[in-house]
């Protein structure tokens, strides 16, 4: 299975099992030629990268001929679905307590979306901040993490959540089918992804409360955190800003993402043996097998998400990693 920067703990896939079995789909028909060791979902250590995790997406909406699959995903999550995460927050002493331990542990569990929770007036909020290109799979994520935030929230109160979502994408064709499953409203093409509440949740107890569990499921985050941060070296990070929606992002761009210049980006990568051009050169060949192997996409597509111009650039850069013409590659991946 793939490994990237920004990927999902492989633990989350569970559920989507979950949510497709009910389809009539199996483990196998799902993650088959995506997720070879299908034993790895059940190591809390594992990943998912997020090419594997889009295509696996798009085949669990094919198989099921559901849209909608989104909504399902975050409904069948429960807080437990969050590993050590899930369990501090469980055992926290309010619901503010609950959601800043999510705030801040948030990158041991899918870094390409950070959280942030804000109060003002009578409102809490938590606002969704994509950190990386979701590709296709981006309203299926972000859908699943917004119903998942409002399950964790029924689960720590102990009833339903009122409230009201924006996300900044349109409209799904399908949602006016789904509106009434979705608590409080939801509006669309807002300039973020937010959750908005009332603020006077935040102040509540949380009934499983314990003080001695919390500290010991706190400290397995912390170590799940120290260990991610201690991997994600520069050259790391680079890999994971590079994608945005549309393109690549520039050394210029990653620079100011990181808070630097494009100069000490530079300094900082050479010191770990690498330059900004090699990690696009290895990520673009990476990621232009997995598209060609996982996905349906047209050459014109991957050749687009991977930053290049035209197919006939792109062709050149496969043949020189592979010694294949793409459209070989696709129909004999082994040859």
């Amino acid at each position: 299975m793939a490994s990237e920067s920004y990927g999902l703990s492989s633990t989350y896939l569970l559920d989507l099992l979950k949510v497709v079995e009910r389809y009539g789909v199996g483990e196998e028909e799902l993650l088959k030629g995506i997720i070879d060791d299908r034993a790895s979902l059940d190591d809390p250590t594992a990943r998912t990268s997020l090419t594997a995790l889009e295509a696996l997406i798009e085949r669990a909406i094919e198989l099921t001929g559901d849209p909608a699959l989104g909504l399902a995903m975050g409904l069948q999550m429960q807080i437990s679905s969050h590993g050590y995460l899930g369990f501090a927050a469980l055992t926290a002493s309010t619901v503010r307590e609950a959601l800043q331990l999510a705030v801040r542990f948030a990158p041991t569990r899918f870094p390409a979306i950070a959280i942030k929770l804000e109060e003002e007036g009578d409102e809490g909020t938590i606002t969704l901040v994509e950190r990386t290109d979701l590709g296709r799979a981006r309203e299926f994520i972000l859908i699943t993490i917004a119903v998942g935030f409002t399950r964790m929230g029924q689960a720590l109160l102990g009833h339903p959540v009122e409230g009201r979502a924006e996300m900044g994408f349109p409209a799904p064709v399908f949602f006016q089918k789904i509106e009434g499953m979705i608590p409080g409203t939801v509006t669309f093409d807002a300039d973020a992804h937010r959750l908005i509440f009332p603020r006077h949740y935040l102040d509540r107890g949380i009934e499983t409360a314990n003080a001695a569990a919390m500290k010991l499921a706190t400290e397995q985050c912390e170590r799940e955190l120290e260990e991610a941060s201690r991997i994600r070296s520069y050259r790391e990070r680079v890999k994971g800003l590079l994608f945005v929606e549309g393109g690549v992002l520039s050394l210029e761009g990653i620079a100011k993402k990181l808070a630097t210049s494009p100069r000490t980006l530079k300094r900082r990568l050479a010191e770990e043996g690498t330059t900004y051009t090699e990690l696009l050169d290895e990520l673009r060949s990476k990621r232009a097998m997995e598209l060609i192997m996982t996905t349906d996409h047209t050459l014109d597509e991957i050749a687009g998400r991977l930053g290049y111009s035209d197919v006939a650039n792109f062709s050149r850069a496969f043949r020189r990693w592979t010694g294949r013409s793409p459209g070989s590659f696709r129909r004999a991946p082994e040859g």
